[in-house]
């Protein structure tokens, strides 16, 4: 790795590990635990670079971290659309159907990748993985702007982090696949960039003060049980 690479890694690093601390510190993790397993996989992986980079820095590793960080993403974006809706009957068999059809899909992506580390699956496997990822946060904003359904800070932030950055990465990938691998360094330094960006977010979120009073979920019940009394 370059020396530029290594300062990057280590803010991303750093910026991981403080919203991991914002998150306990501020009682936000139990919001979306998936969210918090994702960001410990994160560091995980990513200190094991550092560490080890002659080890680790290698293109069979990349994807099988890939391949956890799509598992994982894919999780967070199902538990996100869980708690958004699971008060609502009307939102949530709509989530509930769509949400089934779209983890089929990514399944079957994940299940059609090859078993062996390719150099392939970045252009082929990789995008599709992102793209059903992406439709399912997608499908999450479209529920709460359609119902006008209450979010918390952190689940707006999660899913407008990902959602950027997912579509940069799919981009990033198309002018790897186009410009070749003597554009890899460059690309992943901005690849780093952006996921920074996207962390320091994240961070600034786990850590705030306040945030917006949510109703719980028995109210929310209790109101609608009144409106239809």
């Amino acid at each position: 790795m370059q020396p530029h690479q290594v300062v990057i890694a280590v803010t991303v690093n750093l910026a991981v590990a403080g919203t991991l601390a914002g998150l306990v510190a501020r009682g936000r993790a139990r919001h979306c635990w998936s969210f918090v397993a994702y960001l410990c996989a994160l560091l995980t992986c990513d200190t094991a670079i550092l560490v080890a980079p002659e080890r680790f820095y290698t293109i069979p590793f990349w994807i099988a971290k890939q391949a956890l960080f799509d598992i994982l993403r894919t999780a967070v974006a199902l538990e996100m659309a869980w708690r958004v809706v699971r008060a609502f009957p009307g939102a949530l068999r709509t989530a509930r159907w769509a949400a089934l059809t779209l983890l089929v899909g990514a399944t079957t992506a994940l299940a059609m990748g090859p078993h062996r580390a390719q150099y392939q699956i970045i252009f082929t496997w990789q995008p599709r993985v992102v793209a059903c990822t992406a439709l399912m946060f997608a499908l999450t904003a479209l529920l709460v702007a359609w119902y006008h359904l209450p979010m918390r800070a952190l689940h707006r932030s999660i899913m407008g982090g990902f959602a950027i950055y997912s579509a940069f990465f799919a981009t990033l990938l198309s002018l790897l696949q186009r410009w070749g691998w003597g554009f890899r360094v460059w690309l992943n330094a901005i690849d780093t960039l952006l996921f920074l960006a996207v962390t320091l977010w994240w961070l600034r979120t786990s850590w705030a003060a306040e945030e917006e009073r949510m109703p719980e979920i028995d109210e929310i019940q209790g109101g609608l049980v009144e409106k239809t009394a």
